[in-house]
């Protein structure tokens, strides 16, 4: 729906809207982390599975078991959130 917003509202409207646009983004971000964290652990752990073992055989006895899982769950974390914040960047614009 199109509709005309008079000159002396637009600076205001155009406010309110970005403010909204950013509000959103703000309430949607944890909730698409706790999703989008879940998809790419989950694709990790079934489609990767013997990328995963390379890496854990290269790193060889350095890294616990709790070390390494941590280390995968905290590298997927962050690439999620990086695309989250860069997605949600783009529709803020």
């Amino acid at each position: 729906m199109y509709f005309r917003v008079p000159i002396e509202l637009q600076e205001t409207f155009l406010r309110e809207v970005r403010r909204s646009r950013l509000r959103s983004s703000v309430v949607r971000f944890p909730v698409l982390l706790l999703v989008f964290c879940a998809a790419a652990g989950g694709f990790l752990l079934i489609k990767s599975h013997a990328v995963l073992e390379l890496l854990r055989q290269s790193l060889g006895d350095n890294l616990s078991d709790q070390a390494y899982r941590l280390l995968m769950t905290g590298t997927v974390v962050l690439c999620v959130a990086g695309g989250l914040v860069y997605l949600l960047r783009r529709i803020y614009r």
